[in-house]
């Protein structure tokens, strides 16, 4: 068994409910065909179960040349792999041409995931009006001097490239996968794992002024996210919005805090 397909693989894609001695033929060429389902599955890539499961096939059956591959090899990807699984693993050649192909795909997208998303800020600010994608404030400039959450000074404020679906989610640099925040919107959204409920609880009595800057930035971030973007009272998502409390007398905290903008305070 371990010259064609080894415990790893199997466990990989049935888990540990067999016998791994009682593996026969049948077993095997039922795993290279199951392995070619998963891998070339029409579901999308940025779903993490999906996607880790892939990646780990790929590791898995793909040798080190392929998986660190240069440009400058004159092989292409796909070839390399379909050659190892037959030469060195003792698959039929027919079998796995398409395998190949859709493990060279996602070693493809691992790159491009891994690589810079910089060149593609201004088509992201275009397509979203120069506005932060959560809070809508204008990266030309935004001029208030109310009582808002977030202090705006005069400089204009910063546009960051945000995944939507966290790098570390497995998100990929796909444009659909990004958008623009503004500096406070992404400090605040962070490694998207939303606000911590001790934090929350610790500072839900404070005043405003005596909430550190990265929690009041937190809950800012995930008040206004949880509702779409939209305004509480009018619905806009044209506007800049802050949040403000429902209750004048309750605490900081998200279920007592509503998105709300700058027309309707």
């Amino acid at each position: 068994m371990q010259d064609s397909i080894d415990i790893l693989f199997y466990r990989l894609l049935f888990g540990d409910r067999k016998d791994l001695k009682e593996i026969d033929d049948r077993d095997k060429e039922h795993a290279i065909k199951k392995a070619i389902d998963v891998v070339g599955s029409e579901a999308q890539l940025n779903k993490k179960e999906i996607y880790e499961f892939r990646l780990r096939l790929a590791m898995h059956l793909c040798p080190a040349e392929a998986i660190d591959y240069k440009k400058t090899n004159p092989l292409p990807r796909h070839e390399i792999i379909r050659d190892y699984l037959t030469n060195e693993l003792g698959y039929d050649r027919n079998i796995v041409d398409r395998l190949s192909r859709d493990l060279h795909n996602i070693l493809d997208s691992w790159d491009a995931q891994r690589g810079t998303v910089a060149h593609q800020k201004d088509t992201l600010l275009t397509d979203q009006e120069y506005r932060c994608a959560n809070c809508h404030i204008s990266f030309r400039g935004t001029k208030f001097t109310g009582d808002c959450i977030r202090e705006l000074g005069p400089d204009k404020p910063i546009p960051h490239i945000d995944h939507i679906e966290p790098v570390s989610s497995f998100g990929t640099n796909d444009p659909d996968n990004l958008q623009i925040l503004c500096s406070f919107c992404n400090r605040g959204k962070g490694r998207g794992l939303g606000v911590d409920v001790k934090k929350e609880m610790k500072y839900a009595a404070s005043n405003i002024t005596d909430i550190p800057e990265k929690h009041r930035m937190e809950v800012y971030y995930y008040v206004i996210n949880s509702n779409d973007s939209e305004c509480a009272i009018c619905g806009g998502k044209d506007c800049f919005l802050t949040i403000r409390k429902v209750q004048d007398g309750g605490g900081f905290a998200r279920s007592n805090l509503e998105a709300i903008c700058l027309d309707c305070i």
